[in-house]
């Protein structure tokens, strides 16, 4: 006679709910890893900005929540309207050198905040420089591609003129490797 095969699928039941238990946290916990996207120490990075601004900048990741960052902008504006009946336009060139914060969540949304030094040239006259202070959002689609906003507000020094401004957020894309 043929003893019933319970015992043996109550212990593989019993076998696959253990591992289950152990495998899933485990996975789940993967997943929300690479959801947030948080690039490990040594990843670089690439931020172009989206829209009207034309400045990028590249970042060196030293853990996953703090990366320096190098970059620039270049941007030309019209003198009509401006008090120039001439047209003739003003140019200007901007360096920036700083650290930013990626806080931490459980979504792929991270908030970023970050400081650093700028340095800059209008019209081939005027030499500024100054500090910056940023903050904003980082939406990341994967760990290695994201789009953001962040507002800016800058303290600069031209000549002898003090000049604290209040930046329209800027909105980038960044790339990841």
């Amino acid at each position: 006679m043929r003893r019933p095969l319970i015992p043996a699928r109550l212990a593989a039941v019993a076998a696959l709910s253990i591992g289950g238990g152990v495998v899933l946290p485990t996975t789940t916990r993967a997943q929300a890893t690479a959801r947030t996207g948080a690039p490990v120490s040594g990843t670089w990075g690439a931020e172009a900005g989206l829209g009207r601004f034309s400045d990028a900048s590249v970042l060196r990741f030293l853990s996953p929540s703090w990366a320096v960052l190098v970059g620039g902008s270049i941007s030309r504006t019209s003198g009509v309207g401006l008090g120039n009946s001439s047209g003739d336009g003003r140019t200007t060139a901007v360096l920036q050198a700083g650290v930013r914060k990626y806080h931490r969540t459980e979504l792929g949304l991270r908030p970023v905040t970050g400081f650093g030094v700028t340095l800059g040239r209008f019209s081939s006259e005027i030499n500024t420089g100054g500090i910056y202070g940023e903050a904003g959002a980082e939406y990341l689609f994967t760990p290695h591609l994201s789009v953001g906003a962040v507002g800016v507000a800058r303290f600069s020094r031209d000549g002898d003129q003090n000049t604290v401004s209040l930046l329209v957020p800027r909105l980038f894309a960044a790339v990841f490797f």
